[in-house]
């Protein structure tokens, strides 16, 4: 069953202009150099609620992901150290 079909007109557009506003943050984000993609990352990751709830050493997937992938995958885009919050 297509539940599209099921939606009022209104909540179709509005799902039509969030996939053209998906697409359009993708294909923004795909353009960016590595050096702006890094800037974007650190901004992206300061405006977030959740890091600031955790330790690096709390066990779960917040706190691995904040403290430990992220800035790997930073550092491996950079090609050296690139700290999440400079000194």
């Amino acid at each position: 069953m297509n539940f599209k079909k099921l939606l009022s007109s209104e909540a179709r557009q509005r799902m039509k202009e969030a996939d053209i506003y998906y697409a359009n943050r993708c294909s923004e984000i795909k353009s960016l150099t590595n050096k702006n993609l890094i800037v974007t990352v650190k901004h992206y990751l300061s405006q977030m609620e959740a890091p600031s709830k955790y330790k690096p050493n709390d066990p779960i997937y917040d706190a691995v992901f904040y403290y430990i992938i992220v800035p790997e995958l930073l550092e491996r885009l950079n090609g050296k150290d690139t700290p999440l919050h400079e000194s």
